[in-house]
């Protein structure tokens, strides 16, 4: 079966972004929690103005983003 040099970079980029993403959900199950909290909650005091601004103050906590944030990597995978 040939492949096409389109179709063939388009199975090296998925496979390199596949690859990456396991990478990096595995990487970060190996951080110890408060590590991983503490990188966790960087990132959550970067959005915390937006999602105060839609769903209200303090409706959205860091436990939630943090669960929300393993759902995106999962679905991004």
């Amino acid at each position: 079966m040939k492949f096409s040099l389109k179709r063939k970079i388009s199975l090296i980029i998925t496979i390199i972004l596949t690859l990456g993403t396991l990478a990096f959900i595995w990487g970060s199950s190996m951080l110890p929690k408060t590590q991983s909290a503490e990188q966790s909650g960087g990132v959550f005091s970067v959005f915390k103005v937006v999602f105060d601004a839609i769903f209200g103050e303090g409706v959205i906590t860091p436990e939630i983003f943090r669960k929300l944030a393993h759902g995106t990597e999962f679905l991004l995978l």
